[in-house]
């Protein structure tokens, strides 16, 4: 876990990638987080997901985007969920088509009694 001593990360899909990157810019792997094996799995199975529907390049778009920016917003809160003393940043694919900036860092909410 050397690459993410700074307690800081990004999850953003992207072609062949898992989800998740370090401060430095750098891609990493869901394994190199301390959360649990599911999460991990799930996240790797979202950025697959990106890695099959996105057509950047193409005329067919990515027909399920409303669907997995919600999952990803969800991951990413999960992530933060395990790991509350990291920052925890989410790329929204959605947000960055239409209106930037289309990163948020994301926060536990605050717990009233």
């Amino acid at each position: 876990m050397i690459e993410f001593e700074d307690k800081w990360v990004r999850i953003m899909a992207d072609y062949c990638a898992h989800g998740v990157w370090c401060s430095d810019g750098a891609a990493s792997h869901p394994d190199e987080l301390p959360i649990s094996p599911g999460l991990r799995e799930m996240l790797c199975a979202w950025n697959s997901w990106y890695d099959h529907e996105c057509d950047d390049y193409g005329d067919g778009g990515f027909p399920t985007l409303a669907q997995f920016v919600e999952v990803g917003a969800l991951l990413a809160r999960l992530v933060k969920q395990q790991l509350p003393g990291w920052t925890v940043i989410y790329f929204d694919e959605g947000r960055a088509q239409s209106q930037p900036p289309a990163e948020m860092e994301i926060f536990l909410p605050s717990s009233t009694e």
